[in-house]
């Protein structure tokens, strides 16, 4: 007599574990298919290896001053630097992977040094150079107004960190790497935070939703999250053009480069800024 009622309760548990499988399945491939650039960039990911430029399109050049010039070059012996403490250096460089090495003295170049497959004609990945022009950006937008000052709440152009503790994160909380959002982890780790930032698509989707895990302005951690964060903030949006009005005005002097690149994701957009440059002129 039970035998009918336990093939009905066998039938509901196959049909809830074969929705289940099939929800899991949906699931797994709508992953796949929005981080699909993800996936096949960590297949191929290998430490010391630079973000290829070519992930970065379009790229937007920026003009420099109206009158270009080479850097000009000069000796070791002009420069009085010793040629043993150059071999030194440039050994260092080399044993550390380093895919390019400028030494200069007062404006020009003593010695240079390109691995290969690079050089002075090709793009370079700025890596965390970028951070530094993003806080001249940041006073830029300060001097223009677009932004009100370092004191002012992050969260005033990040929505999502209204709602809870980080909105009490400032502007100058990110720019000293005070923020107190959780640490980024390591590149290695295909469920850090660095490692998507680095080969993913999204980094909005990072930013709001990296959590607080310490009282903005209290401890410092170096941490990437942090100046994605201001790359919205100056950028005003993800899908705003940038403007490269701001590049010409910060760093024309002394160097005046030919060429910068300001470049964003190919599908969706990244929302920091990608700086690059061609050493020699």
């Amino acid at each position: 007599m039970n035998s009918p009622k336990r093939w009905g309760t066998f039938k509901r548990i196959a049909v809830a574990f074969s929705a289940l499988v099939l929800l899991t399945l949906l699931v797994t491939t709508a992953f796949v298919a929005t981080e699909w650039t993800f996936i096949q960039r960590i297949r191929h990911f290998q430490k010391q290896l630079p973000t290829p430029p070519e992930w970065f399109e379009p790229k937007e050049i920026v003009r420099g001053t109206s009158t270009e010039r080479l850097i000009p070059t000069t000796t070791p012996q002009e420069a009085r630097i010793s040629t043993n403490v150059i071999e030194k250096a440039l050994a260092s460089a080399i044993s550390g992977k380093a895919l390019s090495f400028i030494i200069a003295k007062e404006g020009a170049i003593v010695t240079e040094y390109y691995a290969q497959g690079h050089g002075p004609e090709k793009w370079t990945d700025s890596a965390s150079m970028m951070k530094t022009v993003t806080a001249l950006l940041c006073g830029i937008a300060i001097h223009e107004g677009q932004v009100k000052s370092l004191d002012e709440p992050a969260a005033t152009y990040l929505p999502a960190w209204k709602r809870d503790g980080r909105a009490k994160i400032t502007i100058r909380n990110l720019l000293q790497m005070h923020s107190g959002l959780r640490p980024e982890g390591e590149y290695a780790d295909p469920f850090s935070d660095a490692c998507y930032l680095a080969l993913g698509e999204d980094a909005r989707y990072i930013v709001e939703g990296s959590p607080l895990v310490a009282p903005p302005g209290t401890r410092y951690d170096y941490n990437n999250v942090n100046f994605q964060a201001l790359g919205l903030i100056i950028g005003g949006s993800h899908r705003q053009t940038l403007r490269p009005v701001p590049l010409r005005e910060t760093l024309d002097p002394p160097w005046q480069h030919r060429r910068r690149c300001l470049a964003r994701q190919k599908t969706r957009p990244r929302p920091h800024l990608w700086f690059s440059f061609r050493h020699r002129s």
